[in-house]
């Protein structure tokens, strides 16, 4: 399976950027992101990180997990960075 990526095409100002959908957004911001990934022949997960920014470098009020989970100890994923 090949990856699977939707890219941001910036608008002829650069102050807004087009998405393929046809969505504004200004620069900097990331409003969605997909990606694909093959699974290893010998295993049985496949991991993916998406991260999307609404209020870049200021404290969001939103939080989709809980502190708890965050903490979880998987085992494979000590390299990941923090969500939060």
């Amino acid at each position: 399976m090949e990856a699977l990526f939707r890219p941001f095409v910036f608008g002829a100002d650069e102050r807004t950027i087009l998405d393929r959908d046809g969505h504004f957004a200004s620069p900097g911001v990331l409003t969605d992101a997909a990606c694909a990934q093959s699974r290893k022949e010998d295993s049985d997960t496949r991991w993916c990180v998406v991260y999307a920014y609404r209020n870049p470098g200021r404290e969001s009020r939103a939080r989709w997990l809980s502190p708890s989970f965050e903490k979880k100890q998987i085992k494979g994923a000590e390299g990941l960075m923090s969500l939060y």
